[in-house]
């Protein structure tokens, strides 16, 4: 199991990888917490939890209490943390490199490719704990402007790929890993830009992607817009609207933002729709567009375009140009992810011999987490079964 920071100060979150449970963990004391049974709530309390210290007062053991089952105690694995510092063209980029306890090396290396999110990735992610814990070591670093990296934060692939490429750089030439055994593991965006990184370096080894996209971050627009309007109770003439609008945006996106005329005319006639304020309000093209409003866009829609991402980046060509072998984990549930299109591409290369493995975690959201319908709405519950393992046993001998 991992236990790493949530998100405010003092605030932490346990994942169990055997079971795929995770939980947000409330203060009840002196290095005691305690969890409801799902993701994020603290009540009712179904799960408690005490550290114990050692002779030196390090928390070396976890004591955990379930309603109607007896108290299991987890033992501190030692890992080796070592700060990673490199630099992408004139960039100074910052990480963390996480290596096995036991063993002196070479290490296989694993390098964590994160997602979308403008935040630290260091000290925030569970993969180095599993995979340490097992004797891969692992690279963590924080994209260009967040974290203790510098730069500007950008959604842009190849400045994104670019930069993982000099991660890897470095990492080959660390004493304790094994150049010829280096890797990459890419979540969500990560799944444009680790394939993406490998093709630019032929010493990235395997590749593993989850819950990614074998399409454009334009086509995720299209797919995905619609199925959240469903999921928030738009009837389907609605959506029909909605789709004929974000269609013009989207028209208007691949024209370079020339002319808003045809645009600003389809938004003046379905502004008053009930949809539209449910749209607008999503984290959409549409929703951002609306939310910046129509004058801040014309000035910033361009440039954001041209420098800031790729909207109409087509990744199928990367991945019929990489050979090394691959594993995709796809949440079969996905909103944010839509996986039927993604599916059928990885089948057609599949056929074509390229070596794709494609593992498919039915009732799994995004982030592979299985969930159920409250009122409504998904309400996150805990990991899909054998997401961890698979992911390990698959980093351990790729194939």
């Amino acid at each position: 199991m991992s236990i790493l920071p949530a998100g405010a100060p003092g605030r932490w979150r346990i994942t169990h990888f055997g079971s795929g449970r995770s939980h947000q963990l409330y203060p009840d004391g002196d290095l005691r917490f305690q969890s409801a049974s799902d993701l994020d709530s603290e009540h009712p309390v179904d799960l408690r939890y005490a550290f114990k210290r050692d002779a030196s007062g390090v928390a070396d053991s976890l004591v955990i209490n379930e309603r109607a089952t007896p108290p299991t105690i987890a033992k501190r694995v030692a890992l080796v943390d070592r700060p990673a510092a490199f630099k992408s063209g004139d960039i100074d980029l910052q990480g963390r490199l996480t290596l096995p306890s036991s063993g002196s090396g070479p290490f296989k290396a694993v390098i964590f490719v994160h997602g979308s999110d403008p935040v630290s990735s260091v000290g925030q992610e569970w993969l180095p704990h599993l995979l340490a814990a097992n004797g891969i070591a692992t690279l963590v670093f924080d994209k260009r402007g967040t974290g203790c990296s510098k730069g500007q934060y950008v959604q842009h692939f190849e400045v994104l790929a670019g930069d993982v490429v000099a991660a890897a750089r470095w990492l080959r030439d660390q004493p304790e890993i094994d150049p010829g055994q280096v890797g990459l593991a890419g979540f969500s965006q990560g799944g444009w830009v680790a394939p993406l990184a490998a093709l630019k370096d032929h010493s990235i080894k395997f590749v593993a992607i989850g819950y990614g996209l074998a399409m454009s971050m334009a086509d995720e627009d299209r797919l995905e817009a619609p199925l959240k309007l469903k999921e928030q109770g738009v009837d389907e003439a609605s959506i029909a609207e909605f789709q004929a609008l974000n269609a013009a945006l989207h028209k208007l996106a691949r024209d370079g933002f020339k002319d808003w005329t045809s645009f600003e005319q389809q938004v003046e006639r379905v502004k008053d729709r009930p949809w539209f304020v449910v749209a607008s309000r999503q984290q959409s093209w549409l929703g951002v567009t609306m939310q910046m409003g129509l004058a801040q866009a014309k000035l910033m829609a361009p440039q954001m375009f041209q420098n800031f991402f790729q909207p109409f980046y087509d990744p199928v060509p990367t991945l019929e140009n990489l050979d090394v072998p691959m594993l995709w984990l796809v949440a079969g549930k996905d909103i944010e992810a839509p996986p039927e299109p993604t599916l059928e591409v990885l089948a057609r290369l599949r056929r074509q011999g390229k070596p794709i493995s494609v593992v498919i975690f039915p009732n799994a959201d995004h982030g592979m987490q299985d969930f159920e319908v409250q009122a409504g709405k998904r309400v996150r519950t805990k990991y899909a079964d054998r997401y961890f393992s698979t992911l390990l046993k698959w980093f351990q001998d790729p194939k």
